[in-house]
Order: structure tokens, then sequence, then C-alpha cells
């Protein structure tokens, strides 16, 4: 992807961020709409560089966090639950999964490790 693509999607995703803090200040609807607003720039992101995978974990937790939070359960355990979820993924990921560069994906078998820059 080029540069100039990476930077208009950064100033999207980033405006979609601000539009809706706009919105929740001005509708006072901080919870559970913060968690919306951070899905739908976080999402927008995710789908417009490719990243499916990411897209649907995002979704899972912030927009798992966004319903339940409209049924009477122990938020005590539901939302801590919900972000591990989501921390367990990214940190297994980084270990786990591929690495993107200019060159493509590298998978975890490739025995080429001049593709992954870390």
């Amino acid at each position: 992807m080029e540069t100039n693509s990476k930077n208009r999607i950064d100033t999207i995703s980033n405006g979609i961020l601000l539009i809706g803090l706009g919105l929740l200040f001005y509708f006072n609807y901080w919870w559970p709409g913060i968690l919306a607003i951070i899905w739908a720039a976080l999402a927008f992101k995710q789908f417009l560089t490719g990243r499916y995978q990411d897209l649907f974990v995002t979704t899972l937790v912030l927009g798992g966090a966004f319903l339940i939070s409209y049924f009477p359960i122990n938020w005590n355990l539901a939302i801590p639950a919900l972000f591990v979820v989501g921390g367990v993924y990214i940190i297994a990921k980084e270990f786990f999964g591929c690495c993107r560069d200019s060159k493509g994906c590298c998978g975890p078998d490739d025995d080429d490790d001049s593709c992954c820059k870390r």
C-alpha cells in the first residue's frame, strides 16, 4: 500500500473519530456510545487496509461490549473478559502470526528473516 493511501486512510479514520466524539458531546451519550465510535474508527481503518482478521476481533470485542451493555449482566466479568480476549489476540498475533511489510506477508514457516523487520 502506498504511503499516500495509508495517510489518507489514517486521516479519514481520525476524522470519523472526531465526528463521533462531537456527536457524543452533543447528545451526551457516552456509554456505550464511546464503544461504537472507537469501533467505527478502527473498523474503517482495518477494512480499508485489508486486515480482515483484525476487523473481526475488533467487532467481536467492541461490538460485543456495545451490545451487552443493553442487557442486565454482571459488568465486573463481561467487559474485562472481552478486553482480555482482544489483548490475548493481539499478543498471540504478534508472536505467532505473520508479519506484513512492503513485500507481502511472511508466514511463521518462512525461514527468510529478511522480510520481517522488527
